[in-house]
């Protein structure tokens, strides 16, 4: 129920990546900033970007970049927070984590969409190598989580999925509140798929499968599986097609593979739409909008067991099949054969999959629920 409840707030909002640059932290950056406008408050939006006389210095070279940019925009968003006089600041993750100490008369907010010692043991292959392991360790999983804690306290926690509230509570000793992620169902909808792959440009026939997916090509997003399925389904299934939506192509992928790079997030409704199966055999999530999205649009999703995939199974039971708990390839394959296989079951799934969303993932909500939380926050409901 969107309102004025806002009117004359000024929230400001602390991310480290430019919302511009269209990763799930940025889509929900977006959609929390329409959502917050729309209800009358003013955002403002402090990124790496206003960092003007940042460098490098060497202390990067040896993985403290991503602490000490983000220290440092920190720094400068304080000065600019305090001069806009914004009454209450929304922070993505570590992003600005010395506003802890340098904004300590302005409410904040700290949104978490995973956790680093949650998502650090998932990041590289088993053979990644020593040094590898032991830097994942000491610079992912001690300094950055780490921060992660120290930048929680005196704050309000916010995590965008149970397991995430789960993770805070058992690593950090956190409380928080769940705010799951939320999309626009008026964008993300079904329907249209030969409009969409002509609109795109995909020369694929009328009858052939396409199976999506939507991330970075990389060990912790499954990219591993990934590449085994598609190799036994064109063997197997030449009538399944995969569609990788990506920063870049890479090589090594079999010919029933076609990558679809930098795509601008308001295309991606059409690439969902070109598709039939969502794939996303990911090893770490908080809750991610590609699967809400994907969903949204009518897609059969096939899933591992994690981040907010993992309350799923629950609440729509005709999907307890392709949520997924383990990451064998016979376990993924034989589930993927059969939607690729079977229209009906495609079908059932894919209406699931939008009643799902429908009913957790609104983008609306969403918004409902930050609404709320900063109206607490500030001092009472107007």
């Amino acid at each position: 129920m969107r309102g004025g409840g806002l009117n004359g707030l000024k929230i400001g909002l602390v991310t480290d990546n430019p919302i511009t640059t269209i990763g799930g932290v940025e889509r929900f950056s977006l959609g929390l900033i329409q959502e917050l406008e729309t209800r009358g408050a003013r955002t403002l939006v402090y990124d790496r970007t206003v960092l003007h006389e940042y460098g490098e210095k060497w202390l990067d070279r040896w993985g403290f970049d991503i602490s000490r940019r983000c220290w440092v925009l920190g720094v400068v968003a304080s000065r600019l927070l305090a001069e806009a006089g914004a009454d209450i600041i929304i922070q993505n993750g570590i992003s600005g984590w010395s506003l802890r100490r340098l904004a300590q008369g302005i409410p904040r907010v700290v949104v978490h969409h995973g956790t680093w010692r949650g998502v650090a043991p998932n990041l590289l292959r088993p053979d990644a190598g020593i040094r590898n392991l032991i830097a994942n360790r000491v610079l992912t999983n001690w300094q950055l989580g780490a921060i992660e804690k120290w930048t929680s306290g005196n704050a309000t926690s916010v995590a965008v999925s149970p397991s995430v509230a789960t993770e805070l509570r058992d690593i950090y000793g956190l409380d928080s509140l769940v705010i799951q992620n939320g999309v626009e169902l008026q964008q993300f909808v079904p329907g249209g798929q030969r409009e969409a792959r002509e609109t795109l440009g995909l020369e694929i026939p009328a009858e052939t499968v396409v199976v999506i997916f939507p991330g970075r090509v990389e060990y912790g997003k499954g990219s591993d599986l990934l590449s085994k399925l598609a190799l036994r389904a064109r063997e197997h299934l030449p009538e399944a097609h995969f569609l990788i939506c990506t920063d870049r192509e890479w090589p090594g992928w079999p010919s029933n593979v076609t990558f679809l790079t930098n795509l601008p997030h308001q295309l991606m409704p059409l690439a969902y739409r070109a598709s039939n199966v969502f794939l996303f055999p990911s090893r770490y999530e908080g809750c991610s909008l590609s699967v809400i999205e994907a969903m949204a649009c009518g897609l059969a999703p096939l899933l591992s067991d994690v981040g907010h995939a993992q309350g799923i199974p629950r609440d729509v039971p005709d999907l307890h099949d392709y949520i997924l708990p383990d990451f064998l390839l016979e376990s993924w394959w034989s589930r993927l054969a059969l939607l690729i296989q079977n229209p009906d079951e495609r079908k059932r799934c894919g209406v699931a999959a939008r009643r799902y969303v429908e009913a957790h993932h609104s983008l609306e909500a969403m918004g409902d629920a930050y609404e709320k939380l900063i109206l607490e926050l500030i001092g009472g409901i107007r």
